[in-house]
């Protein structure tokens, strides 16, 4: 990372009848650039950046109008991308932290001596409200290098979306995880990391991953093949972000599918998880949505545990749960051979509230070699191993009959 060497001398005071100016033609504004992506490639973006700059201070008519706006606009862009790039974990990793902290106190030092008013003038920088949020990190007093990797840490702080941690247990599922894994990666959402546990593989499945070359995506190999709850646990206890959503390797995601979890969940701050419908494919390739539409909407919201006495309306890749809950309810059963997901989402929905959306957001094709297949003897099995921690749940809610 580099400071960008700008004429900060020529900004001792706040430029504000240039303000006034920007906002009276901003549309003019507009049309020189500053406005670009902050999803590019860093080097790519700092050396456009760079080569704008200089191009419009060479230019006699703007230079001599704007010359202050626009290095200080200049700092601005330069200051919310690094800033972008060093709360991305896997960015960070490389950050020499002490140099960054250095950089980071210099650039707040800048900003709030010679250009103090875009903060509060969105409408001139066209920010969005995440971006001002951001801007405002300027003002944080951070005192030393813990205390801004703490604040690199946690990008809500900064106004940016909550990272997630996706969660894909896989085994000896190479040639899908070519279908699967672009649907995940092209999210809308952006601010996410992939954790893939390959729940011992024997087959291409770490080529296929290592092949997408994407630094979203964290591999780990376990040794020896352990059931999905294994997989999923061994995800869990090494995400990174406090969000945690769950995918399938044969489940095919919408592009919104994280984006729309995400914005219900944070609008609603009481509920503890989120789960959304999606399309059921069975083996004679019948259609069928979960949860059902013919169950009641209010059964699907809020407190959804007595309805899931009675039913299993939530499939783990339709989850994303704020990871304290997790920790509070314990991981998923390891000792069940299947169910897990319907005993794992009645411990979570007994304590927390959930928020259901009816958009169906990924579809499930039932296959003959599904990972999650399993017989109706082994289906009666783990219905006995954890009915006993349910039963009187169902009889203090009316539910007296046998069938679970």
């Amino acid at each position: 990372m580099f400071l960008p060497e700008a004429p900060f001398e020529t900004m001792e005071t706040a430029p504000t009848e240039y303000l006034r100016k920007l906002k009276n033609q901003m549309i003019e504004f507009e049309s020189l650039g500053f406005a670009s992506s902050l999803n590019d490639d860093p080097v790519v973006y700092a050396g456009r950046q760079l080569n704008l700059l200089q191009s419009l201070l060479d230019n006699h008519e703007i230079g001599m109008a704007y010359e202050n706006e626009l290095v200080g606009l200049f700092i601005k862009e330069y200051y919310l991308r690094t800033l972008l790039m060093a709360s991305d974990l896997f960015m960070r990793g490389a950050l020499n932290m002490s140099v960054f902290f250095a950089e980071f106190k210099n650039m707040q030092k800048i900003l709030r001596e010679v250009f103090p008013y875009w903060i509060d003038n969105d409408y001139i920088y066209s920010l969005g409200k995440n971006k001002l949020n951001i801007i405002k990190s300027i003002n944080i007093d951070i005192p030393d290098e813990k205390s801004l990797e703490a604040l690199l840490s946690d990008v809500a702080v900064l106004g940016m979306p909550p990272a997630v941690s996706i969660i894909l247990p896989t085994y000896n599922r190479g040639e899908k995880l070519l279908e699967v894994l672009p649907r995940i990666l092209n999210q809308s959402y952006k601010n996410f990391e992939l954790i893939i546990v390959d729940d011992g593989s024997d087959d291409n499945t770490e080529e296929v991953i290592n092949a997408f070359g994407n630094p979203k995506v964290k591999y780990i190999k376990l040794e020896q093949n352990g059931g999905q709850s294994k997989a999923r646990n061994a995800g869990v206890s090494n995400a990174s972000y406090n969000f945690i959503a769950f995918a399938d390797s044969d489940d095919i995601w919408e592009e919104k599918k994280l984006e729309i979890q995400m914005e219900k969940l944070l609008e609603n701050h009481d509920a503890g998880f989120c789960y959304c419908a999606y399309t059921y494919y069975d083996e004679n390739e019948k259609k069928h949505t979960v949860p059902r539409k013919t169950i009641a909407k209010v059964r699907k919201t809020g407190y959804i545990y007595p309805e899931l006495l009675r039913r299993n309306l939530v499939g783990t890749p339709a989850l994303v749960v704020r990871k304290e809950c997790i920790d509070n309810v314990g991981g998923f059963n390891e000792n069940l051979e299947c169910l897990e997901d319907w005993e794992f989402a009645l411990r979570l929905a007994k304590s927390y509230q959930a928020v259901f959306c009816p958009e169906t957001l990924f579809e499930v094709y039932e296959n003959a070699d599904k990972v999650s297949s399993k017989t109706a003897e082994d289906g009666e099995k783990a219905m006995k191993s954890f009915y006993d921690g349910f039963e009187r749940d169902r009889e203090v809610f009316g539910m007296v009959d046998d069938v679970f």
